[in-house]
């Protein structure tokens, strides 16, 4: 974590699934989030 320091924050603004996006529509693999979110992902359609 150290080294993280070194590096610019890249806010997300949504989550869908394992996926994270940016304002500008990149996603990024979210593979380090909690369990939870990797066994239920992000905004599951299921529970809206």
């Amino acid at each position: 974590m150290k080294h993280h320091e070194q590096f610019p924050l890249v806010p997300m603004v949504r989550g869908e699934g394992a996926w994270l996006y940016d304002a500008d529509g990149r996603r990024y693999l979210d593979a380090i989030s909690s369990w939870w979110v990797n066994l239920f992902g992000h905004a599951n359609r299921r529970d809206q």
